[in-house]
């Protein structure tokens, strides 16, 4: 008996985590876009501005990825290098929008096999450069703006996940949602003004009785660490630091931990208690891979452009840069090129600029 139970007992240890994978898989669900309703309208709401151009748009099923290791593997090795300022680089317009699409779909699926919070600070990229360029009340209605809708709408229901041990905050958006995380009904306000202003504010309430135990995972956001070169992301996962300070209800939460991206608050919590932290999003220039004398200018998550007109100019790399509201309201940079003129820089989706900056 011994000698059959020995050989089944290392099959087993051999089996076991592929086993484990397939029940992360499947305890691991997203919140639907319909349950998150997002405050504040224009750029902080993704789903509005889809569905004033596509009243009928749908948010895209989820389909996790049939192995975790190629998932990896493809995610590391081809679509990680060929994500630009704007979102994915590809040959032609319908290209870049199609490669957007089937970036969403492969963070979700990057998530969802091994927890990683990567594909997230790729989807943000996209989200806030071409996506919403795409959706502008102006715009028209093509097969590109159409997919671009569609990319939003199922951004929307990314925003949050949860699992049998809490709730995981994937994107920044002002926003209510309601769900079930850890057998409990909760609702999340996320208080922000993302992408403009730093300050997040996440609030718990609905819980049916106080001292809940639940896990809640904030993404990290990997800009904010400066990690603007993708190369260096998967050095940053393996050893994170905490580039501000959490707070929980007030007081600065010591005990944070990040696992995989994610800043992870483990405690019993009751209604209305808070979550709040200051992303910094002063602006800074971005050196871009393969260029010696282009940068991108960064200001939080955003990307900023000049229009198009403007693109020949040439700045100095002692440039000063003023954070300025323009005539939308909006935050955005006036700085002046080497011969003097005075320009004023626009985030990227609200131009027709490319997002790259030319020195001497």
């Amino acid at each position: 008996m011994k000698k059959i139970h020995f050989p089944l007992f290392l099959l087993l240890l051999l089996i076991s985590p592929l086993t484990v994978k397939s029940q992360r898989q499947d305890a691991v669900q997203f919140v639907p876009a319909d349950s998150v309703v997002a405050w504040g309208g224009g750029e902080a709401d993704w789903r509005g501005m889809a569905t004033a151009l596509f009243p009928d748009v749908t948010e895209k099923t989820f389909v996790p990825a049939s192995s975790a290791k190629k998932l990896l593997k493809h995610w590391t090795k081809q679509t990680r290098p060929a994500l630009g300022v704007l979102g994915m680089n590809a040959a032609t317009a319908d290209g870049r929008v199609e490669a957007d699409a089937a970036l969403a779909d492969e963070a979700a699926q990057l998530f969802v096999a091994t927890g990683r919070a990567d594909g997230f600070e790729a989807m943000e990229r996209a989200v806030h450069g071409r996506l919403l360029q795409l959706v502008q009340p102006s715009a028209g209605r093509s097969y590109a703006t159409r997919l671009a809708a569609q990319t939003l709408t199922t951004a929307t229901g990314r925003v949050y996940a949860v699992d049998d041990e809490g709730l995981w905050v994937n994107l920044f958006l002002n926003n209510t949602a309601r769900m079930q995380a850890a057998g409990t009904q909760v609702v999340v306000d996320q208080l922000t003004a993302m992408p403009y202003d730093g300050r997040v504010k996440i609030r718990l309430s609905g819980l049916r009785h106080g001292g809940y135990p639940l896990t809640v995972r904030v993404r990290v956001p990997m800009w904010a660490a400066g990690l603007d070169d993708v190369s260096l992301w998967d050095g940053w996962l393996r050893s994170p630091a905490l580039p501000y300070v959490v707070y929980v209800n007030g007081r600065e939460w010591f005990d944070a931990k990040i696992e995989r991206g994610y800043v992870v608050i483990r405690r019993k919590w009751n209604s209305g208690d808070e979550v709040l932290f200051d992303l910094p999003v002063q602006p800074r220039w971005v050196d871009l891979p393969g260029e010696n004398h282009s940068k991108a200018l960064r200001r939080g998550p955003l990307f900023y452009a000049l229009p198009v007109e403007a693109s020949v100019s040439v700045f100095d790399e002692e440039v000063e840069m003023e954070e300025v509201l323009g005539e939308t309201g909006l935050p955005e940079i006036r700085l002046r090129d080497k011969v003097g003129r005075i320009h004023q820089a626009s985030p990227v989706f609200l131009t027709d600029g490319d997002g790259v900056f030319h020195f001497e």
